[in-house]
């Protein structure tokens, strides 16, 4: 099914479909696991569109929506009027179109998004930014009159529609940003030590909650350490080289206890190590080689041995400071 979903798909933007096919996608599209596939062709390209910076306004994709429905829907083949413009760009018009996620919503109505271990997802929120959540992250979006308000845990990258008029705010654990429109990074996973932000274009102003703050310019990284509440520079080489959303890990020289915790992130799953070979420091570049091959890097180039638990944790052990 799942090929099938992604032909007729492809077909559909191609304006290929024939009248059964039609009926067909319509019909595969209000399954879940059609709902699935498509809501993985969309993370895939909408990358893309984030990458470029490309928006639609809601009434332009509300519109476009009520021509695919239309289209779909009908029995007589209708030839589209309107111009397909790239299979990236037919995508962001299914996904700001509403089909897996909502444009419209209601002043003071919150909105959630969340993703699983190992998944990544790009949202268009109703105010035209563009969030690319991490894997197991998390956020709630709430605007009224006067300001736009996001939730976060977990990580994401925002690109955020500019309104004088109606600030963005991102609040995290103990730390609050204020933009009006600008390109940023913020980690704030539950079980790490400090809140990251990393700011790319544009302003942000941080405010903790113990009362300290301080404005941030491009190309600047600061962490907000929990344990003492302490605003503190960051490394922006290390963002650089670790781009979660670039698709690419880079680590040169660094100890277990730094790598560990971003691989669980990137692979969604758990490591055990002991704690005298946290510190063993391993250089690696990983983009597209899966959880085998990784572990088999380790195997055969490090001689560190690997267990899986029942449970799906992963154990590693041997010599591993060599």
């Amino acid at each position: 099914m799942q090929n099938r979903v992604k032909s007729l798909i492809t077909r559909y933007l191609e304006q290929a479909l024939t009248d059964d096919e039609r009926a067909e996608l319509s019909r595969l599209l209000q399954t879940e696991q059609g709902k699935q596939v498509l809501g993985e062709m969309i993370d895939q390209e909408a990358q893309i569109i984030l990458m470029n910076a490309l928006c639609l306004a809601p009434a332009t994709t509300d519109r476009i929506w009520s021509r695919i429905e239309e289209n779909l829907e009908t029995t007589t083949a209708r030839k589209i009027n309107w111009r397909i413009w790239g299979w990236a760009a037919s995508i962001l018009l299914l996904l700001g179109a509403g089909l897996v996620f909502r444009l419209y919503q209601p002043v003071g109505e919150k909105l959630y998004y969340a993703t699983g271990k190992g998944q990544k997802r790009s949202i268009i929120l109703p105010d035209g930014s563009l969030v690319t959540l991490n894997s197991n992250s998390k956020i709630s979006f709430i605007q009224n009159n006067r300001t736009r308000n996001v939730t976060l845990s977990g990580e994401a990258f925002f690109d955020v529609k500019r309104n004088p008029e109606k600030p963005f705010k991102v609040a995290a654990t103990g730390i609050q940003i204020k933009v009006l429109g600008t390109s940023f990074n913020v980690k704030a996973y539950q079980e790490d030590q400090a809140v990251s932000t990393t700011l790319l274009e544009g302003k942000v102003h941080l405010e903790t909650d113990a009362g300290n703050g301080m404005e941030m310019s491009p190309n600047q990284q600061v962490h907000f350490r929990k344990q003492d509440l302490a605003l503190v520079p960051g490394d922006m080489a290390a963002y650089y080289q670790n781009n979660w959303r670039s698709g690419k890990l880079v680590f040169e020289d660094e100890p277990l206890a730094h790598i560990l915790p971003v691989l669980e992130k990137w692979y969604g799953v758990r490591f055990e190590v002991a704690p005298k070979n946290a510190k063993c420091r391993f250089s690696m570049s990983i983009e597209t080689e899966t959880l085998d091959q990784m572990l088999r890097f380790f195997e055969l180039s490090e001689g560190i041995k690997f267990n899986r638990s029942a449970g799906g944790v992963i154990s590693l052990g041997g010599d591993l400071c060599r």
